[in-house]
Parts: structure tokens; sequence; C-alpha cells
């Protein structure tokens, strides 16, 4: 390679020589070879240097392509093509362009332009205009001659919300002076159509917006014109249409500006009120020393009855002091403030408020009243030169109304003098007849401090008394009249120009009577009295007070000597030591030593402080409070032996640095019960609840043993309390014995059993899981009046961890049979299933009731799942039954209340879209064995036979079968008959109307003729439309029908007594009015209160059973024969003499009310 190299070069030699000779051909020959020493070779250059000059060559042209490029593409309509081709395909992602036209460096057109930045909608720009002159930019300047947008849609909402991350470092002040731009720039003309800019629920369009000759040039901005048509929307609430209008300009370097901004907005709507207004704004000066000024006018609809016209200046010096002046006035009011204030001096004032405003309603609809005077403030805040006179009457705005308000004020030379007194305030529902304010002296040497409040009530308004108040009135009343000259004369009658009537109507309560506080001496020490009177007690209080450093470190030091609180309700409370309290304003820091008030043993001390450090302290102590308070409130049949004892400790600097101890606890007492010459003793053996709260959680405990009435031990916690906030609860109560009921109500004999619960929360507490488990074990009753014994009685109702179902099972046995109940309901989809079995269940088994029964019964709840359907399947076989009817006293229902009382329920008043029956089916087949003995109202009868009850959805009930009435006997006036045949007969039809056939009957011999007769009577029919017929044979008139029924032999028709008791007797058969000798209503037959006709919960007729228990306690069943009623369960019971409790179970739901009634 180095050969052919040598040779290369060589060869390149001999042919540069051949060169050289024929470009020397023309020269002398004698130049050729008369000196051949002088002829040298030319040199060879190195590597090196022929490496460089091919570096620099590559370079230069290079370069020069460069320059060619960038021509291209910046002054050649084919490179802008180019470059939009080459972004939409490799930054497509960012930027598309569906067209460019003219040349980048001087004038295009860029059409459908859509920038995507992340987490926003893309922006789009349909149309984009530039002309410039990119050749400026040699010059550091940019210089526009047009820009033009138009149709632009920019959304600047972000997709994903993202929190903001708040700066920590602190920026230095702004100043103009730091703004530094390096390059000049120039705008000719810039042009906005039809764009718009949305900002979460800020809205602008841009109908059109031009700026005319805008420049900046060495850090100094100036703008000749700049003129908008723009629309805001924020929300529902702003609709904002406006011209805007702004020139001047803004020198960086010098800080100096001087702009101009004009505002007129048309048709705007805030809050649906239109909004009109007209607003010159100029600024104008150097960063530190500049003048604002405002001048406008506002117009707007339902909050201005008349528009005001507005001027603001302000003149700002050094940025520290501050001269305002503002002027704000309508036809009928005018308000001016004069202001000057200094950043550096904060307490330092000069301030003049002069207002005359007697028509406050021409500001705003909803505010009437006059405010007339002058205030005048000079100096130092706490020393200044201050002189007031305003008066304010007939003030009504936004709940509240005032009567009048007058302030009068001087203070000079450190003495002053001050009044403020306010008659008949009223705000809402409260009325306060006087406040008033009182100083006179000097802060820095004697002065005397004077306030007092008398009569604060509360009013209940009746309703109509309102509205009449309330009833929208119009602020001015223009009349038009004629003078006697004829000239027209107008006057205007102003909302001011009538009374408040601020006179408490209706129910009144006195909250406060009087008060006053008292203050004499000086602000470093004075003496201070305090006294309170109410219909609640009484406060009266000394001490002496201080405050120190107001200028430099104010404090504030109490010593209260004396303190006395009086309450017909707690008794007399003394302050059994003197107590001091402190505070710095400046190194926040607070302290109350202890403060104790005391009756007798009774004590509630309460101490706080709060360190300059940050550290929090307080304690609460309530020692031997007595239960003899609550006497007053209690029945005269009920006494609480015991004393409340409470302790609450805390500290803490910060909320993740704090704990706390609650501990509330009764000593050992008891609670005496006297009822009917009985007495029941509860002992409170154990009464404790204990809270520690720390940061790390919250655990707690509570522990009650009452003996055998009531026992229960529960703990928790609340864990993570800066998170998820875990609670963890765990509760266990339980009923030991029920032994001491039978003592109160005699007729549950053997009451016995254990009723506990347990129940366990785990989770966070917005979304806990819940267990728990109630359960009646080994329960028992016996009522004397049936010989009826339940026993073996428990039941059993489980909610596992987690589920939302509940599982019910258990059982109730008798002296014959046991009666088994299971089933589930789910609380998330209201879906139920509960079955009832038993065979042979012996009720009762006294002399005259004998009952015994089998049921096989399945209730369901379909749920949501089923249209919330309701479905009875199943049979009750009644083997034997035994009914003979006794007197057993009245009937009605037992717990009743004054007409005057008004009872709060669930709401059953209200129309339900669709009632229980309406969604409740019904299958159920009732069969009668053949031992069934009725007996009641004179008649003795064996049944027999089978129903079946039936419903459908939508439907009423109905009946299908036959009741037959066997022989048996029926007591009419001491006249006993024979039944002959009966039959109650159901076809299908409505379950209270089936169909009768009854007869009757007695034989006789008739005494003149010898022979046997017959008579009786008949019921045929149906129940609701029933016909009773006499009978005889052979055939007699009526007359002597009811002879021989009721009397046992022919009719004397002599007797007119006789005649006319017949004739009634007839008469009563006929229009089927009852007849038998016996007085006594079936319910009190078979021991019941109520049987039959009842009233529902709802206040409609149904039918129903119900059992009166010691004149304090009822239960009953029924059902409502009206579609919209369904069945219903009720339970009431009178206790502690004032107090009743009424529980009302229902198909659309349930109410529990207690009641305390006691008459003052």
């Amino acid at each position: 390679m180095s050969e052919q190299r040598e040779e290369q070069k060589d060869s390149v030699v001999e042919n540069s020589s051949l060169i050289m000779g024929d470009s020397s051909h023309s020269e002398p020959a004698t130049d050729e070879t008369s000196d051949p020493k002088k002829k040298k070779p030319k040199k060879k250059r190195s590597l090196i240097g022929r490496l460089i000059i091919w570096l620099l060559s590559t370079s230069l042209m290079l370069v020069i392509l460069l320059i060619l490029l960038l021509y291209f593409f910046i002054d050649t309509q084919a490179g802008l093509k180019t470059l939009t081709h080459l972004a939409n395909r490799y930054a497509s992602d960012y930027v598309t362009i569906e067209s460019a036209e003219g040349r980048l460096g001087k004038r295009f057109t860029l059409t459908n332009v859509e920038l995507t930045l992340p987490n926003y909608q893309p922006l789009e720009i349909p149309s984009l205009a530039l002309k410039w002159d990119y050749w400026q930019l040699l010059n550091k300047r940019i210089d526009v001659e047009s820009l033009s947008i138009a149709g632009a849609n920019l959304d600047f909402t972000p997709i994903v919300k993202q929190e903001e991350v708040a700066d920590k470092e602190e920026s230095a002040p702004f100043s103009l002076k730091d703004l530094d731009i390096p390059i000049d720039a120039n705008i000719t003309v810039l042009d906005l159509e039809n764009t718009t800019l949305k900002i979460d629920d800020f809205y602008l369009a841009v109908n059109d917006f031009q700026i005319e000759n805008a420049a900046l040039v060495q850090n100094d901005v100036t703008l000749k014109n700049a003129v908008g048509d723009l629309h805001v929307l924020v929300g529902e609430d702003v609709d904002l249409p406006f011209v805007v209008a702004l020139n001047g300009n803004v020198d960086a370097p010098t800080e100096m500006f001087d702009l101009n901004l004009a505002i007129y907005a048309q048709d705007a709507y805030i809050r649906e009120n239109e909004l009109n207004i007209a607003l010159n704004t100029q600024l104008k000066g150097v960063w530190e020393n500049f003048n604002l000024n405002v001048d406008g006018r506002v117009d707007w609809s339902n909050m201005l009855n008349d528009p005001i016209l507005l001027k603001v200046q302000n003149e700002v010096t050094s940025l520290n002091n501050v001269k305002s002046y503002l002027h704000i006035k309508n036809l009928a009011n005018q308000i001016m403030l004069n202001s000057h204030w200094a950043m550096d001096q904060p307490l330092d004032f000069d301030l003049a408020l002069k207002m005359n405003a007697p028509y406050l309603s021409q500001f705003h609809p909803d505010i009437q009243g006059s405010v007339l005077g002058d205030v005048i403030l000079k100096g130092d805040l706490m020393k200044p030169l201050l002189t007031a006179d305003v008066a304010v009457t007939n003030v009504s705005a936004f709940g509240l109304q005032l009567e009048s308000l007058i302030l009068k004020g001087n203070h000079e030379n450190y003495k002053a003098t001050a009044l403020l007194e306010t008659n008949r305030v009223k705000f809402n529902e409260f009325y306060l007849a006087l406040l008033s304010l009182n100083l006179e002296g000097t802060l820095t040497e004697e002065f005397e401090f004077d306030l007092k409040i008398q009569d604060l009530v509360k009013a209940e308004t009746p309703a109509e008394v309102l509205a009449t108040e309330k009833k929208d009135a119009k602020t001015v009343v223009i009349t038009d009249t004629t003078t006697s000259e004829g000239d027209e004369d107008v006057e205007a009658f102003y909302a001011e120009n009538a009374t408040l009537d601020l006179t408490p109507k209706g129910k009144t309560e006195v909250l406060l009577k009087n008060v006053e506080y008292r203050v004499k001496g000086q602000a470093e020490s004075h003496q201070f009295d305090f006294d309170l009177e109410s219909p609640y007690g009484s406060i009266k209080s000394e001490g002496v007070a201080s405050l120190n450093n107001l200028g430099s470190d104010p404090s504030f030091n109490l010593y209260l000597a004396n303190s006395t609180v009086k309450s017909p309700f707690v008794g007399d409370f003394k302050l059994n030591k003197p107590a001091y309290f402190h505070l710095n304003a400046l190194k926040q820091e607070i302290k109350l030593t202890s403060a104790c008030y005391q009756q007798g043993f009774v004590v509630l001390c309460a101490e706080g402080e709060r360190t300059k450090e940050g550290v929090n302290t307080a304690v609460l102590t309530l020692n031997n409070l007595p239960s003899s308070l609550l006497k007053e409130y209690l029945p005269p049949d009920i006494s609480i032996n015991t004393k409340a004892n409470a302790t609450v400790v805390g500290q803490f600097s910060t909320v993740e640095d704090f704990i706390g101890v609650v501990n509330v606890s009764l000593s050992k007492g008891d609670i005496r019960y006297r009822f009917q010459g009985r007495e029941v003793l509860v002992p409170l053996d154990k009464t404790l609840l204990e809270v520690l709260a720390k940061p790390t959680g919250v655990t707690s405990s509570l522990n009650v043993d009452w003996g055998k009435y009531l026992r229960v031990d529960g703990k928790g916690s609340l864990d993570d309390l800066f998170a998820e906030n875990i609670v963890d609860l765990d509760l266990k109560a339980n009923i030991p014995s029920f032994d001491w009921v039978s003592p109160l109500m005699p007729v549950l004999q053997g009451l016995g059993g254990e009723v506990a619960l347990t129940s366990k929360v785990h989770g966070p507490i917005v979304d806990p899981k819940l267990a728990a488990n109630l359960s009646i074990k080994n329960g028992k009753l016996y009522i004397a009046s049936l010989n009826s014994r339940l026993k073996d009685i428990n039941l059993n109702v489980d909610l596992k961890e987690g589920t939302p179902e509940f599982f019910v099972k258990g059982s109730v046995g008798t002296n014959e049979g046991t009666l088994k109940l299971n089933g589930h309901y789910n609380i998330a989809n209201f879906s139920t299933v509960l079955t009832a079995e038993g065979e042979n269940l012996l009720l009762a088994d006294s002399e005259n009731i004998k009952v015994k029964i089998s049921p096989k019964l399945t209730f369901t709840g379909l749920g949501k799942t089923g249209d919330n359907r309701y479905e009875l399947k199943g049979s009750v076989r009644v083997p034997e039954l035994k009914y003979i009817h006794s007197s057993m006293g009245g009937g009605g229902s037992v717990v009743t209340v004054s007409d005057d009382t008004i009872i709060v329920g669930g709401g059953y008043d209200k129309v339900r879209e669709k009632s229980f029956m309406d969604s409740f089916k019904m299958d159920v087949n009732v069969i009668l064995g053949k031992q069934i003995l009725v007996g009641a109202e004179g008649l003795k009868a064996n049944l027999d036979g089978g129903l079946k009850i039936i419903k459908d959805y939508a439907q009423p009930i109905r009946g299908l079968g036959v009741i037959n009435v066997g022989k048996g006997e029926f007591d009419i006036y001491g006249q006993v008959l024979t039944l002959d045949r009966g039959k109650i007969q159901f076809s299908g039809t409505a379950i209270t109307n089936p169909a009768l056939d009854i007869q009757a009957s007695r034989k006789f011999v008739n005494e003149i003729e010898g022979r046997e007769m017959q008579v009786g009577v008949k019921v045929l029919g149906s129940v609701e439309a029933p016909k009773i017929q006499l009978y005889s044979s052979p055939a007699l008139t009526d007359i002597e029908i009811a002879s021989y029924l009721f009397l046992g032999r022919s009719p004397n028709l002599e007797s007119p007594v006789e005649n006319l008791m017949l004739l009634n007797m007839v008469r009563k058969i006929a229009s089927g009015e009852p007849i038998s000798s016996s007085d006594s209503s079936i319910a009190s037959q078979i021991g019941l209160t109520d049987f039959g006709f009842v009233e529902t919960p709802n206040g409609s007729t149904g039918i129903g059973l119900g059992k009166r228990f010691a004149n304090s306690f009822y239960v009953g069943l029924g059902v409502g024969i009206e579609e919209s009623e369904g069945a219903f369960a009720v339970l009431r019971y009178r206790f502690l003499k004032y107090f009743n409790v009424n529980t009302a179970f229902m198909s659309e739901g349930e109410s529990i009310n207690v009641n305390y009634l006691r008459d003052f």
C-alpha cells in the first residue's frame, strides 16, 4: 500500500510537472535551461493540513446547506407545507394542522390547528393568520404587523383534578425593576374573534377583541388602544356580557405606569338579577407612589332599588400611606368617607364618615331604615380624637329589626364620653327591650363603664302573623295629585315612613330579665360588678381586673373575689375561694386557676392553662351531685338515691399530640318505684363510664350492675384516628330475672327467664361490620284467668358479622305441645321467611275457656326483588275449643291521653303509594274439630266445619267454606230455645259477609186445644243484610209467637201492658236489635278487653282483639277491613304516673311514642 501511495505521489508530481511545462511554454527557453539551480520542486501538503481544509470546506457547505434549508422552511410556501407535514406525522400526539398557506417568515395562515396538552382536552384553533418580519430577529426585535385568531376553543379544565401544592418558599416582594425582557416587540394589530376560554365553571367568550399599536421597547410597554366585546359565564350564577377598553403604558425600568380602563356591561345577570354597570378606572404613577381612581354607575335590579353613583379616589405614597375618598349616592341617600392610614402605624387613623341616608330601602329592597350622622376619628386608636353623633331608626334588614340606635361619643385629651343605646331590637324570634353602653372618663386615669341589657324574650309568633309581617310590599308608592293652583304634585311614600311594631306576639318565654356590668377605676386596675337575673336563676360576681401594656405587650388580668349562682333548679352555689385569670395576647398565654363553686358537699371546679409554648391543659370536675335535684322532675311514685361524679381532663399542643380522660360514675344507691301499694327496689351497685383518648386511639368501657334488674358490660376503641377511624365495640347486656315483675302486674304470675343482648361493631366508622344476638332463655309465664301456662320460652335472634341477615329460631312450650318458630330476615333486600308450627297447643284451660290449636303457617316477604310483596300460607287446626260466656267486667282500651296531648308518630297520616294489603297474599285453612262448644249472648252450641281464607294481591279477603252450628240452646229472656239447624256459609265472596241460615225453636202444648205447637226464629240472608223471621207450626200471629217465645204461654189480649211489651219484642226482632237477657259484651266473656271492631293505629276501623293487664299494660292485634289497611300490633304501657309509651307495628312501618303528661 505504501508503494502504491509513492507511485501515486510520483505520478502526481509528473503530471504537475507536465502541467507546469505546458503552462510555461510561452516563456523563453533560456529561462528553463540557463539556471537549473533555481528550479525548485513544489512542497507536498501534509495529511493534517489537507484534513483541516476538508473539514472547513465541509462545514462551509453544511452552513450554506443549513441556510438554504432555513430559507426553504421560512421563506417558501413549500417549506411551510413540509413543516406542517412533518408536524402531523411525527408530533401528532401534540399538534395537528389541517392545512397551511403562505410563508412562515413573512405571512402565513393555518387552518384547523389542534394542540393537545397532558390532562386537558384538545385546544382547537380553526383559523390563525400571522404577518411578521423575521429579519427583525437579527435586531433582537419581534415585529408583528398583524395577528388574527378566529373561532378558537381553549378548554383548560383538567380532566383529572390535581391537588395544588403550596409553595413553601417565600417569594421576594414584586418589583417592576426586576423585569428584564431582553428583546423588544411590536404588534400593530392583534385581532381575536369568536374565541372561547374555559376553566372549570368559568367561561369567557371573546366575540371581538382588537389591540392596536402595542409595543415593548427596552422594558417600556405602550398600548395605543385595546377594545373588546366579551362575555363571561361563571356556573349558573353569573352571566356578564361587557365591553372593555384599555390604553396606556408601563415603563418597567422606571416603574412608571399610566393605564386607563373602561368597562361597560348591559343586560348582565348575577343570580338571576339584571345588572347594568359602567366603570372608568385610572391607574397612574410609579410603583411606590400612585393614584387609583374609579368612577361609575351601578344599576342592579332586585338588589338596588335605585342606581348608585360611585366615586373612589386612592392615593398611595411610598407603599405605606393611603389616602382614600369614597362617595356613594343615589337619589335619596349619600355616604362619604375620607381616610388617611399608614401601614407602619396601624393604630393611627384619620377618618371622617358622613352619612345622610334617610331611605335605606333605596339601596336594597330587603333593607329599610334611616342612618344619619357623622363619625370623626383621628390619632392613636387607644387615645384618639373622636367625635360621633349617629342616629339609626326603623331598621329592618335580613331578620334584624331595630326601633332606634343612638351613638354619641367624644374623646379628646384622654377624656372620653360615649353613649350607645338601642331600643327594641328583634332578630328572628328573639326580642330585646334595651341595650345600653355608657363610658365616661379616661383610660389612663379614672373611668366608669356601664353595660345594661333588659328583657330578652323569645316569642312563638303565630304563622298567620308572620305571613302578614313578611308580605311583600312596595318600597315606594308614588301618588300623583294636583295642587290648588293646578300644578302637578308628586308625593312619595317610602317604607321608612311606616313604623315598626316590635312588640312580642304569641307565646313568649323570658330568657333574661336584667344584666348589668359596671366597671370603675383605671385600665391598669379597675373594679367590676356583674349582675344577671333570669327565670333560670341569678349570678352575682365582683372582683378586680386590669389591662396592661396595650400598645406593646397587651395583657388582661382578672381577680374574681366573690361569685354566687342561684337557681331554682340546681340550688345556690358560691365560689369557695378566689380565682385568677390571665391572658397575654402577644404570647398567647391563658391561665385560669381552680375556680370552684360549692353547695354543701357538691363541688364543681374548672381550671386550665395555655403556655407560650402552645401546651393546653384543662380540668373539669363535678363531685357529689345529688339525685335529689331530679325530684321536681320525677313523679311521686319514683325516687332516686345516689350521687353523680364526673372528671374530664385533657392536654394537647397539636391535633396529633393530645391526651384526654373522662370518668363518669354514680355512687352506690338505689331507685325506688312504688306501684299500687307495692315497691320495687333497684340497687345501683355500680355505674361507671371511662374514656381514654390518645393520638394512637380512643378506648372506653362501660360497667353497669343493677342487680337482677340490669347488667351491662361494654368496651370499645377507636383507632387510626387520622385516617380510616377503625371502630371496635363489644357490648353485653342482660336482665337476669323477671321475678320482680309479678308484684307490679299480678296478672303476669310466674314470669321468669333471662334476656341477654350481645353486640359487636368492627371496621371503618364509615362502613362498619355489625354482629348482634338477642336471646330469651328459659322463659315462663302463667295467666291465672285462663289457666294458661307458657314455659320453656326460648328465642334466639342472631345477626352474623358482615352479613345482612337476622336468623330467628325459638320455641314456646305449653302444657300440651310446643310452638316452634324458625326464619330469617334480610335487611339488605327486606326479604323474610318465618314459620310457626305446633301440635295441640293448649293455650287456655279454665272452667269456661279451653283452647287447643295446631298451627302450621309460613309467612314470606319477597323483598325488593319481589316488589315488596308478602304471602301467608298454611293451616290452623282447632281440635278443641270451649267458650262459655261469663261476665268479667267492662271493656275498652286502657291507655289514653288527654285531648291536648300531641303524639308525633311515624307519619301514617301521609298517603301511601301502595298499601300493605295490596301487596299481601293469603291462603290459610281453618279446620274445626269435633269438640267445639261456644256459649255467649244466651247461645250454647257445637260447631264444626272449616273455612279457607284466601286473598290475592290487590284484592279483598275472601272466605270459602261452611261452619255448621250443631245441637245447642239459645236463651231468650229466660226461655230456652233449641237450635234446629244452623249454617254459616262462605261462598268465595268477602269474608265479612257470609250467608246465614239458622233456626231455633221451642215446643209448647196449647192449653185450650191441648195440641202441640212449635214456635221459633229464623235468621236468613247475610251478615250485612240479615233477615230475622218468626215462625210457628201451626201458623200463629207474630204477637202469639212472641208470647210463647218470651212468656211461655198464649198472650193475654186484655192486658195493654203485655200487648205493648210483645209488640216491642216483635219490633226488636224485625229491626235486628239484640234480645238476649245478657248485658255483658262478648269481649268480657272471653276475658278480653276488646274483641270485634277496633280502631287501627291510623284511626280507621279494623277487626281485632285486645287485652288489658293491671290497668297499665295493653296488647292488641288486628287487621284493617279497608284495602289500604294491613295487619297491626299495638303495645301500650303507662308508668311512673306521668309517662306512657305507645308502640304500633304495622306492615308499612313502626312508630314508638314516649309521652310525658303532667298538669302544672
